[in-house]
């Protein structure tokens, strides 16, 4: 991110009562000075468990939230490009300019899927349980 360092921030909840103590955030570290700038505050915890839920392509920062959005590393409105409440990671191909969805319903199949950068379906592949990570070895 152009010497910086964006976090995904998923905000904590109390378990003991089970309520939210914060909402999620995602915010940008500079790399040079180590300031700290909110580029989006959530006004809930994100609706995605899995572990690899951001990804980012040349100033645009992907994110799954019960469904998969896209939104400038300088802020903004962001873009919700998809509904799928079962997708849990994703990863973006920069050579390619595309990205993976993972996604894992509760019964179905499990699915890997190629989309391009703003979220047109190019092709669905059928994987085993629970697919983790895509890497792209080219």
């Amino acid at each position: 991110a152009q010497g910086n360092v964006l976090i995904l921030c998923k905000g904590l909840t109390n378990y003991n009562t089970y309520t939210v103590v914060s909402n999620s955030s995602i915010v940008k570290l500079d790399a040079s000075s180590y300031a700290v700038s909110t580029i989006k505050s959530f006004d809930h915890q994100l609706a995605c468990y899995g572990e690899n839920v951001m990804t980012y392509n040349n100033g645009t920062i992907y994110y799954l939230d019960g469904g998969t959005y896209r939104i400038s590393e300088n802020g903004g409105s962001e873009t919700k490009l998809m509904d799928d409440a079962n997708a849990y990671g994703i990863s973006f191909d920069s050579e390619e300019n595309e990205f993976w969805l993972l996604s894992a319903p509760y019964s179905g199949t499990h699915t890997a899927a190629l989309y391009t950068s703003d979220g047109t379906l190019i092709k669905s592949y059928n994987v085993g349980n629970y697919p983790k990570m895509v890497i792209c070895n080219k």
